[in-house]
């Protein structure tokens, strides 16, 4: 709703990924919701355009994603996740994918902190792209440490059948609206 802050949150993610392309990152850009979130890649496309004028063909991927299957599916492939929605932080530990999270929502904090990630926790209406390359690399030093991590934290809600049985309802909840929305 706040037009400038967003504008500022689309600049600040296009520089940061821009520098990313000129370190020889490969880039996948994805959305893990329909609806208004799909409208925030062609903004962060125009503004990555003014960035990097053509130099890095090749470096930015854009896959047709139609569920939370096929979202976790790219994330799997992905060495790192920079997420700024609640359900991709989410379903990054899911698929066990290191993540920067920019948080808009204080429950996006908690699942940091839950996970023991606050190293690598931005908040939207304060991150440059300077903060989020330095906490990038951080993440990168630490990726081995990271993924044990998260593997750890997964493997002990899967173990409670309570939890799994949880995550399979939701899953499924999630799966069923997206389809509803499609």
């Amino acid at each position: 709703s706040d037009h400038a802050l967003y504008e500022r949150y689309v600049r600040q993610l296009a520089l940061a990924l821009s520098s990313l392309c000129r370190r020889g990152c490969f880039l996948v850009v994805a959305c893990s919701s329909m609806g208004d979130d799909e409208s925030v890649i062609p903004d962060l496309l125009a503004h990555l355009g003014e960035e990097m004028k053509g130099d890095f063909d090749g470096q930015i991927y854009l896959p047709a994603i139609k569920t939370w299957r096929g979202f976790v599916a790219v994330l799997r492939d992905a060495d790192y996740l920079i997420a700024t929605r609640l359900h991709a932080t989410i379903l990054g530990f899911v698929s066990q994918t290191p993540a920067v999270a920019i948080s808009y929502d204080p429950k996006v904090d908690w699942v940091m902190e839950d996970l023991q990630q606050t190293d690598y926790l931005l908040h939207f209406d304060k991150f440059t792209a300077e903060d989020l390359l330095k906490v990038f690399d951080r993440i990168r030093v630490r990726r081995e440490t990271v993924v044990e991590q998260i593997a750890s934290y997964r493997k002990g809600i899967f173990s409670n059948p309570d939890s799994a049985r949880q995550y399979d309802f939701l899953a499924g909840l999630a799966l069923r609206h997206h389809q509803c929305h499609s």
